[in-house]
């Protein structure tokens, strides 16, 4: 009877095991999926100090990765971070207002996402109809960490400003830190004007070796300092400015993918915007796009673009886009040369800013990559490139604009890659239109490779039967205009009339 006794006695301990083992498995995801725990200061104050949280459940202050700091601060009050801290997020309050938090010298916050179904280690509340002044948050010096311990390296986090936002109503953050992420990071706006970060130090997306990809989405961001990041994106009419004196790296380990499948280090999608007035340097890996502009890049006086790496190093400019270049020689290094998609336009104001290589001649293909599109280049300075390969009947549009005095090719069309899918003018069936056309001004160094084949499939407005010249500029012969030919023609009218009336008065 002992002996079946203490049998049962064991299947129930360990029944009452394995049941405890389920509850503590069953229990666990709540936990962990449980919201943060809410600490909330109105009046600021130093972090450690009980006295700042208006609200502080467990602790003293908000320390643990279970835990948001939420400040609602309508009277421009500081938060002053006077130590090494982490919390799971950090939310800014539910009515418009200043906030400026200050991370002393050495000191850090790190949000970690691990807690936080939502994944966002800022978001900005506030909003509504009563609005008092612009919610502004200003984060300065020590250093802000944005990761996520439960997955380290894999999460996507997003900073959110896109919260309770009528119309007009402006959101911003200044990062004055140093910013780093070992996770991809996604800014979210509501509408791009209107919310607007201003990363004033450089970020530092990487997680070791791996680098982080960087997206914007309905917002505007200002990159300053040095940042190392994997791969950028700008959807949904976002801006970023790359700013005078900043440098961007680009290099991608995990390369975003477009909808195609194609994988990219840089993309802006339509409608949003690049201004670069620093220096962008890609480097790109095997298989892989060095940049996808769909809409805009504008490049300013002192911009410039770099591109290297074992990955297809051209730069494409698909339909619509537009790349408006102001800078100088060899400001523009794109290894694998222009790709040009229907209905693109590229504009050069200075000299020779797109090169192949840092040199001082210029192999550059301008592939015009579309059967049938229409392509459009503006010169604005002296300009000199490789040659144009075309894809079939595609027609591309040159204007000669105002300081634009000598345009140099090499050859006036040649075959890329063999000759594979783009080639030279006759051969693809293809047309240059000259706007704004002069003689002596377009110039091709082979010169002796062009055919009479070649000469007819240019045009331009007042001009006609084209012609190289002696030394090898491409020119015609200009079209009287209307009213200059019926001057012509009455004047030679005129003429018959008076040498009939000559001989008539020796008639006589």
């Amino acid at each position: 009877m002992e002996h079946l006794f203490n049998e049962r006695k064991t299947y129930i301990t360990t029944m009452n095991k394995d049941i405890l083992k389920l509850l503590i498995f069953l229990f666990l995801p709540s936990v962990a999926s449980a919201a943060l725990v809410e600490y909330k200061t109105d009046k600021g104050g130093i972090w450690s100090e009980s006295s700042t949280w208006l609200i502080n459940p467990d602790q003293t202050y908000p320390q643990s990765t279970s835990h948001a700091a939420v400040g609602n601060q309508p009277n421009g009050a500081v938060l002053t971070v006077d130590g090494n801290y982490t919390i799971g997020a950090y939310y800014t309050g539910y009515s418009a207002k200043l906030l400026t938090m200050n991370i002393n010298d050495g000191c850090s916050l790190t949000i970690d996402s691990k807690e936080d179904t939502n994944k966002s280690p800022i978001i900005m509340w506030s909003g509504g109809t009563n609005r008092v002044i612009d919610d502004i948050l200003n984060i300065n010096g020590g250093s802000l960490k944005f990761t996520d311990t439960s997955s380290l390296g894999n999460s996507t986090l997003n900073v959110v400003m896109s919260r309770n936002n009528p119309d007009g109503f402006f959101k911003i953050i200044n990062f004055n830190t140093a910013l780093s992420s070992t996770e991809h990071l996604k800014f979210t706006g509501y509408k791009t004007v209107n919310t607007i970060a201003n990363i004033n130090n450089g970020i530092n997306a990487t997680n070791g070796s791996d680098t982080k990809n960087i997206t914007l989405s309905a917002a505007t961001v200002s990159l300053g300092g040095n940042s190392n990041i994997g791969s950028l994106s700008l959807t949904n009419s976002s801006i970023i400015t790359i700013n005078e004196g900043a440098t961007l790296n680009t290099s991608p380990t995990t390369p975003l993918v477009a909808s195609d499948k194609t994988k990219f280090a840089n993309e802006i999608n339509a409608d949003s915007k690049m201004i670069l007035n620093g220096s962008l340097i890609v480097n790109t890996i095997a298989s892989t796009d060095s940049f996808r502009n769909s809409g805009t890049l504008i490049v300013g006086k002192n911009g410039s673009l770099k591109v290297s790496g074992s990955g297809w190093n051209n730069f494409n400019l698909y339909k619509n886009a537009v790349l408006d270049i102001s800078s100088g020689k060899n400001s523009f290094i794109v290894t694998g040369g222009l790709r040009m998609d229907n209905n693109s336009t590229l504009i050069l104001r200075n000299s020779n800013a797109i090169n192949i290589e840092d040199s001082d001649t210029n192999n550059t293909i301008i592939q015009l990559g579309v059967s049938e599109g229409n392509f459009r280049i503006e010169l604005y300075a002296d300009n000199h490139f490789g040659t144009f390969a075309f894809a079939t009947k595609s027609t591309l549009t040159v204007l000669l604009g105002q300081g634009c005095n000598e345009f140099l090719l090499n050859d006036l069309s040649g075959d890329y890659q063999g000759g594979s899918w783009l080639g030279k003018l006759v051969d693809k069936d293809s047309n240059i239109i000259f706007e704004d056309f002069r003689n002596n001004v377009v110039k091709v160094t082979n010169y002796d490779n062009i055919t009479q084949d070649d000469l007819d499939r240019i045009s331009a407005a007042g001009f006609k039967d084209f012609f190289v010249s002696e030394n090898g500029y491409i020119n015609a012969y200009a079209i009287p205009e209307v009213s200059t030919m019926a001057l012509i023609l009455s004047i030679i009218a005129m003429g018959v009339v008076l040498a009939k009336r000559s001989r008539c008065n020796r008639a006589l």
